[in-house]
């Protein structure tokens, strides 16, 4: 009995020194430095008109960068022509505008409020109207790439615009938002393929359907 106990006793010992012996394996350890950066979303409302000749030039401004009023009588038509440039990662795009008029009253604005058929501003069918306000365009943008026109031209009745719009200043404030085109979350389960999927949450001023 004690020959047995022994004998376990040794196999033991040498199970012990064997796992110790594993053990006895050169090691190094290293730390890799990646550098990795951001790409950047950059776009830009471009205004442009079509002259006599059909050639397109800028739209007119001053010395400051602000746009040059244009004299319109009533049942004329202005060329008014507003893309969209991605200046740098593909993109998403949406964009919306507001007509408001005006006159100078003691040098002071005083608002007109614009009645139904007095202005029209008619969409280009790339851009798709959200509940929203706002209009999204069909595909995403690449870098370098142009929208087609949000809209082209600006329509000023004949019959409905009265004497009340003499004198009166017009002018349409267009605001554009875009979002990345790679990872974009969806709004719904379905892939993203156009800017109205996209999650309205991140969209920068985050304005919900």
């Amino acid at each position: 009995m004690k020959k047995k106990i022994a004998a376990v006793a040794v196999i033991l010992s040498l199970v012990s020194i064997a796992a110790m012996g594993t053990m006895a394996y050169f090691t190094d350890s290293a730390v890799a430095h990646n550098v990795i950066t951001s790409g950047n979303i950059d776009i830009k409302v471009v205004e442009q008109q079509r002259k006599a000749d059909g050639s397109l030039v800028d739209y007119p401004v001053d010395e400051k960068g602000n746009p040059v009023a244009i004299s319109a009588m009533p049942g004329q038509t202005v060329s008014k022509i507003v893309t969209v440039k991605n200046n740098d990662e593909p993109a998403y795009i949406r964009a919306k505008f507001e007509v408001v008029a005006y006159k100078l009253v003691d040098k002071e604005q005083s608002p007109i409020d614009i009645e139904g058929g007095v202005i029209t501003i008619d969409t280009n069918e790339a851009w798709a109207k959200g509940t929203d306000g706002w209009y999204y365009y069909s595909d995403p943008v690449e870098k370098g790439g142009v929208t087609a026109p949000l809209f082209s031209e600006v329509q000023f009745s004949g019959p409905n615009m009265g004497n009340e719009y003499q004198g009166a200043t017009v002018e349409i404030n267009i605001s554009a938002e875009a979002v990345q085109a790679a990872n974009a979350p969806s709004k719904n389960d379905n892939p993203v393929t156009s800017a109205i999927d996209v999650d309205p949450a991140i969209w920068p001023t985050q304005h919900e359907e």
